[in-house]
């Protein structure tokens, strides 16, 4: 997007037209231009972007996986476990965040004592609540 966008206005099209064409502000178009002028084939790529390295490495996190598809219901379990193959700990929150990019799901288990009751008792019941 950034190439293309100087390339539009080498031909001529001015930075109104061009934040136009692809939905930026006018600001970020002429920052593209002037950091283009500055550093060149450089600017077009992202830079390293500020924050906090990430805990697990990439094997690490696919272990993480497996224990949270393991045990899906019970996250401290896989933060214990996880800590005694890692010896990293990881909070409950940062295993949910894990769990989401992995596109996992939680789903509320419906509890029925369907199976245990009774039907004879279950029909006289039923039929003293329409009397």
């Amino acid at each position: 997007m950034r190439a293309h966008g100087l390339l539009l206005s080498s031909e001529g099209i001015t930075i109104k037209a061009i934040a136009k064409i692809y939905h930026v502000d006018r600001d970020t178009v002429a920052t593209w231009i002037k950091k283009w002028e500055k550093y060149g084939a450089k600017s077009l790529h992202d830079q390293p972007r500020s924050g906090r390295p990430t805990t697990l490495n990439a094997t690490e996190k696919e272990l993480a996986k497996q224990y949270i598809k393991e045990e899906p219901r019970s996250l401290k379990h896989v933060a214990e476990r996880l800590a005694q193959k890692t010896a990293k700990r990881l909070s409950i929150s940062s295993l949910k965040r894990l769990a989401k990019k992995a596109r996992l799901r939680w789903k509320r288990v419906r509890k029925s004592l369907k199976s245990l009751r009774d039907p004879l008792d279950f029909a006289k019941c039923k039929r003293e609540l329409e009397a």
